[in-house]
Protein backbone atom coordinates (compact mmCIF):
# COMPACT_ATOMS: atom_id res chain seq x y z
CA UNK A 1 0.00 0.00 0.00
CA UNK A 2 1.16 3.33 -0.72
CA UNK A 3 1.39 6.36 1.98
CA UNK A 4 -1.52 8.11 1.26
CA UNK A 5 -3.77 4.85 0.45
CA UNK A 6 -2.33 3.80 4.44
CA UNK A 7 -3.43 7.33 5.95
CA UNK A 8 -6.80 7.48 4.35
CA UNK A 9 -7.39 3.80 5.88
CA UNK A 10 -5.99 4.83 9.19
CA UNK A 11 -8.03 8.12 9.08
CA UNK A 12 -11.37 5.73 8.12
CA UNK A 13 -10.60 3.61 10.85
CA UNK A 14 -10.93 6.32 13.21
CA UNK A 15 -13.96 8.55 11.69
CA UNK A 16 -11.73 10.80 10.60
CA UNK A 17 -12.72 10.93 7.25
CA UNK A 18 -12.76 14.05 5.66
CA UNK A 19 -10.65 16.00 7.36
CA UNK A 20 -7.71 17.78 5.37
CA UNK A 21 -5.16 18.93 8.34
CA UNK A 22 -4.59 16.83 11.97
CA UNK A 23 -3.88 18.71 15.22
CA UNK A 24 -0.51 17.31 16.94
CA UNK A 25 -1.92 14.91 19.26
CA UNK A 26 -3.98 13.57 15.78
CA UNK A 27 -1.21 13.11 13.99
CA UNK A 28 1.28 11.44 16.22
CA UNK A 29 -1.88 9.07 17.27
CA UNK A 30 -2.44 8.00 13.48
CA UNK A 31 1.72 8.02 12.56
CA UNK A 32 1.89 5.89 16.05
CA UNK A 33 4.81 7.99 17.61
CA UNK A 34 4.77 10.71 20.54
CA UNK A 35 3.87 13.99 20.35
CA UNK A 36 7.15 14.97 21.38
CA UNK A 37 8.57 13.07 18.17
CA UNK A 38 6.25 14.63 16.18
CA UNK A 39 7.40 17.95 17.28
CA UNK A 40 10.66 17.39 16.24
CA UNK A 41 9.69 15.76 12.60
CA UNK A 42 8.26 19.31 12.42
CA UNK A 43 10.93 21.95 13.60
CA UNK A 44 13.62 19.25 11.24
CA UNK A 45 11.03 19.87 8.08
CA UNK A 46 10.74 16.11 8.13
CA UNK A 47 7.33 16.18 8.29
CA UNK A 48 5.37 19.13 6.72
CA UNK A 49 3.14 21.54 9.45
CA UNK A 50 1.29 25.10 9.79
CA UNK A 51 2.33 26.64 12.72
CA UNK A 52 -0.19 29.49 14.17
CA UNK A 53 1.51 31.19 16.70
CA UNK A 54 2.34 28.06 19.25
CA UNK A 55 0.21 25.56 17.42
CA UNK A 56 1.01 23.05 14.32
CA UNK A 57 -1.45 21.90 12.40
CA UNK A 58 -0.28 18.83 10.15
CA UNK A 59 -1.69 18.27 6.52
CA UNK A 60 -2.94 14.83 5.79
CA UNK A 61 -1.10 15.31 2.52
CA UNK A 62 2.33 16.03 4.37
CA UNK A 63 1.99 12.59 6.26
CA UNK A 64 1.21 10.44 2.88
CA UNK A 65 4.15 12.75 1.54
CA UNK A 66 5.77 11.30 4.63
CA UNK A 67 5.34 7.61 4.54
CA UNK A 68 5.69 7.86 0.76
CA UNK A 69 9.43 9.07 1.67
CA UNK A 70 10.31 5.83 3.79
CA UNK A 71 8.23 7.89 7.58
CA UNK A 72 11.67 8.12 9.22
CA UNK A 73 12.28 11.00 11.18
CA UNK A 74 15.40 12.49 13.04
CA UNK A 75 15.73 11.31 16.59
CA UNK A 76 16.44 14.07 19.44
CA UNK A 77 20.29 13.07 19.19
CA UNK A 78 20.69 14.10 15.50
CA UNK A 79 18.45 17.16 15.69
CA UNK A 80 20.71 18.69 18.47
CA UNK A 81 23.91 17.70 16.00
CA UNK A 82 22.35 19.72 12.97
CA UNK A 83 20.98 22.79 14.66
CA UNK A 84 17.34 21.98 13.91
CA UNK A 85 16.68 22.55 17.81
CA UNK A 86 15.91 26.01 18.32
Amino acid sequence: MQGKELILEALKARGWEGKTALSTKEAAALLGISQKTLYLALESGAIRGVRFGRRWVVPVEALASFMELGGRAPGRNEVRKRGWRR
